[in-house]
């Protein structure tokens, strides 16, 4: 397979840069299947290989090390190429690593509930000394399941958003996240709900719809179902917007900040930013007036019943 002239090789990730400031981030779908590949080899070819190792101890003909490599070696090779991949966007790779550092943080000294709220942002805060807590908040999580959900999702779209902004993305992370913490709290606080909230599913929001926008069409495959990022996005914006009609323990009003903050950053865009998210935006209205089109000739009703029972919207 050839790419540009060169030979393209899945493990040494060279990607073409069609502007000077988009960074080399493959593919995750190509990096999927190549890894897939690899492990139903080492799967189908492990108790084989086990087999020729143990002769080599009987036989000067096999090389044992040939074998011990395909044994323990092979899993080790794996591991590293899926590392590689990830610190690819390394601005993405930072922003999980900030996650985590400060959730361990939690665990270790912010345990009891009274020391985590001085962080948690809560609905009167942006009217006092604590609006600090818009930009704290986004960084803390409720448990591992938490910050392990919005990691994987800050892997799908956020490598999307740095391959065209690369450390921008910092700031459109921060930005959005603080966006929605105030949004959420002035519509919560003038619908008199009061809650503590954290987490950086905001934040995580306006990478979303920024990536469904710069390159609507972009497949991924770490959901293993390889699937164009603009189906994830809009059911999960989806879910968001039943969601912030229901009562539930997810705060959808900051989600729905984070979309939202999309209006602000096209201020602060480049031109061709500009027209690459007008063009993905001419792009995603087809494909929601299809899918309603789609719906309007099936029955898609036990689809979203499903969706309903599984997030408990």
């Amino acid at each position: 397979m050839s790419h540009s002239g060169k030979e393209f090789d899945y493990f040494n990730y060279e990607v073409e840069q069609s502007h000077k400031e988009e960074v080399k981030i493959a593919s995750d779908t190509k990096l999927f299947f190549h890894i897939l590949k690899y492990i139903v080899i080492y799967i189908l070819l492990f108790i084989p290989n086990v087999i020729m190792f143990f002769l080599g101890f009987f036989s000067s003909k096999i090389d044992k090390k040939k074998y011990f490599k395909k044994i323990f070696i092979a899993p080790i090779h794996i591991f590293l190429e899926i590392k590689k991949w990830i610190l690819q966007a390394k601005n993405t790779s930072m922003i999980i690593f900030v996650l985590f550092i400060v959730y361990m943080f939690e665990i270790l000294y912010l345990g009891p509930k009274d020391m985590m709220n001085i962080f948690m942002t809560y609905q009167t805060d942006i009217f006092t000394s604590r609006i600090y807590t818009v930009f704290t908040s986004i960084f803390m999580h409720a448990n591992l399941l938490h910050i392990a959900m919005n990691s994987i999702a800050l892997l799908i779209f956020g490598r999307i958003v740095e391959r065209h902004m690369k450390k921008n993305i910092i700031w459109v992370f921060i930005l959005s996240g603080v966006i929605s913490n105030i949004v959420s709290n002035y519509i919560s606080y003038l619908q008199g709900d009061f809650f503590y909230s954290l987490g950086a599913s905001g934040a995580i929001a306006g990478i979303i719809i920024l990536a469904i926008l710069l390159s609507p069409f972009t497949f991924t495959s770490i959901l293993v179902i390889p699937m164009p990022i603009c189906v994830i996005g809009w059911g999960i914006m989806f879910i968001d917007f039943i969601g912030i009609a229901k009562e539930s323990t997810t705060n959808h009003l900051s989600h729905l900040g984070g979309y939202f903050s999309i209006l602000i950053f096209l201020f602060f865009l480049e031109y061709r930013h500009k027209q690459q998210i007008f063009v993905g935006l001419i792009l995603n209205i087809i494909f929601i007036i299809c899918l309603l089109f789609i719906a309007n000739i099936t029955d898609v009703s036990y689809a979203t019943e499903y969706l309903k029972s599984i997030f408990q919207i």
